[in-house]
């Protein structure tokens, strides 16, 4: 059977308050939500680990820590083997500062990590090829020393530096390279060569309420939009539980509820539906990131078949701020626009498309009920 690598990012750490900080040797914990992701991996590994392995991790608490679920639910994990060089990318004298007390000369070097990084050398701290190579040589000693698959639990800029080594970006492109919280790798191990078979993945679909509420604060979803969103939550699963004992329709409540309470997420962007389907891929949820890419103008294959779409295009087009009012009053704007206006064209588009999927809906389950729901036709 072939050999595998399994290479993980940490969970969400508990950061002190008053942030930004600066962070990658200081040993900060896991956080609660940090926690829920350490039990989601070690779930996840649990039922995928299929031959002998062997467990390492980061000299880190945050790594240390993640692997635990892992060790308690499988009686054949062994005690974690640290190696010190699966440590995070050190940020020399910067490591722990909050980047209010940074220099100017600091922040503009700091930059440099994003603009070119090839440049970048923290004030007493490595460089990002020092990191690269000190991973890479540290994983392929262990790989040639281990006969068993090998799990490491490390870190995200590691991480990204090493499949950057393999060859799935370049130093310039780093950025390109996904690695959230909690999230893991899947190599097949061939030799000397790693064949990448998941990169980035999540052991979820969707986010939990937790994780849901971070992304809402990390991206600054204002408060219009956040409460806009619960009520598109709202109906989204109410229409759900309308429908959740009939047999021909199979819906995820988890990626539902998610893509509801996030279709706004990047509301400031252009083109806000693509911008938030990207940055959920970015958070490693696809799922969820398809019906966000859908929920301003929803493709034809779901107004005719009931998909996780489909109830969140109808629940965000039956809706004004957080209120329910149906499909007409939404669209009550559209009376006495002229068929040519670009907006009137748009707009009847999308009330047209809330309607087909109404009328697909009303197949199976009474009308009445769903008009009660979305606050009328």
């Amino acid at each position: 059977m072939t050999r595998r690598l399994y290479l993980l990012r940490h969970g969400t750490p508990e950061f002190p308050e008053c942030g930004p900080y600066v962070y990658g040797r200081t040993d900060y914990p896991l956080s609660e939500l940090g926690k829920e992701d350490a039990e989601n991996l070690g779930e996840f590994l649990q039922a995928e680990l299929k031959r002998p392995f062997t467990v390492y991790t980061s000299p880190l608490k945050r790594a240390r820590d993640t692997a635990t679920p892992l060790i308690r639910l499988r009686d054949d994990a062994n005690e974690p083997i640290i190696i010190t060089n699966f440590a995070e990318f050190d940020m020399g004298t910067w490591d722990g500062k909050r980047l209010a007390d940074l220099g100017s000369a600091d922040l503009e070097n700091l930059k440099l990590l994003f603009s070119d990084p090839e440049k970048f050398v923290p004030a007493g701290g490595e460089t990002l090829q020092e990191a690269q190579a000190r991973f890479a040589d540290a994983m392929f000693d262990v790989l040639s020393k281990d006969s068993k698959d090998v799990v490491v639990f490390a870190h995200a800029a590691v991480n990204i530096l090493f499949l950057s080594y393999l060859g799935h970006a370049s130093l310039a492109e780093l950025q390109k390279i996904i690695q959230p919280y909690g999230c893991y790798n899947i190599f097949k191990i061939e030799g000397t060569t790693l064949v990448p078979e998941v990169i980035g993945g999540m052991p979820t679909k969707a986010p939990s309420k937790a994780r849901i509420e971070l992304l809402r604060d990390s991206y600054k979803m204002s408060q219009f939009d956040r409460e806009h969103a619960d009520g598109v939550a709202e109906i989204a699963m109410s229409l759900y539980d309308l429908l959740k004992t009939t047999e021909e329709i199979k819906l995820d409540p988890d990626v539902l509820y998610a893509a509801a309470k996030l279709h706004d997420l990047r509301r400031e962007a252009p083109k806000h539906a693509l911008a938030g389907q990207r940055t959920l891929e970015f958070e490693g949820y696809p799922e969820v990131a398809k019906v966000i890419g859908n929920h301003t103008d929803l493709p034809a294959k779901h107004r005719t078949k009931i998909t996780e779409s489909s109830l969140v295009f109808l629940a965000d087009k039956a809706i004004l701020g957080d209120k329910p009012v149906g499909i007409e009053m939404r669209f009550r704007g559209l009376t006495g626009a002229v068929d040519d206006d670009k907006y009137y064209k748009k707009s009847k588009k999308r009330r047209d498309a809330a309607y087909e999927v109404l009328a697909t809906l009303s197949k199976y389950v009474d009308k009445e009920h769903i008009l009660q729901v979305i606050g009328g036709a």
